[in-house]
């Protein structure tokens, strides 16, 4: 589960622990700070142990709120972002990503990638969730 710390990434995060908790699977969460800015602060020291206690905290609430394995992946996505994370869905049996309408109306992922790029790149199950989608219990997922 990709998260890069805004709103619509916390609710993804919380989905992803719910449908965990529901079929028995194990979250991993991995710092998505995607935007060039965001990487280039990454190289100071206060922003990495920023992005790792953020990452701890949000792993301790999943994991005791949930009762689920949770793991976390601190080599932050960048780069290759794409490369990234069909190196990471390798290991995985799904990608979750964030869904939120954006200020013109229109959807876009929580962290801002080309879905059709990462469609193509990540050879793995993606489950998109809007932002405002309630988890429901699901008895079977059926890969296309």
């Amino acid at each position: 589960c990709p998260v890069d710390f805004t709103l619509a990434t916390d609710h993804i995060s919380k989905y992803a622990a719910q449908l965990a908790n529901h079929v028995h699977a194990k979250v991993v969460l991995v710092p998505a700070l995607v935007q060039e800015s965001k990487l280039r602060s990454l190289q100071t020291k206060a922003v990495k142990h920023e992005v790792t206690d953020r990452l701890g905290e949000l792993h301790d609430l999943l994991a005791s709120n949930y009762h689920i394995p949770c793991a976390v992946d601190e080599e932050p996505i960048a780069g290759n972002v794409y490369k990234k994370l069909s190196l990471l869905a390798d290991n995985y049996d799904m990608l979750m990503i964030g869904m939120k309408t954006s200020r013109n109306g229109a959807t876009e992922n929580s962290a801002h990638l080309d879905l059709l790029k990462l469609i193509h790149e990540t050879l793995v199950p993606i489950y998109f969730v809007p932002e405002k989608f309630e988890f429901k219990p699901i008895s079977q997922i059926t890969y296309a």
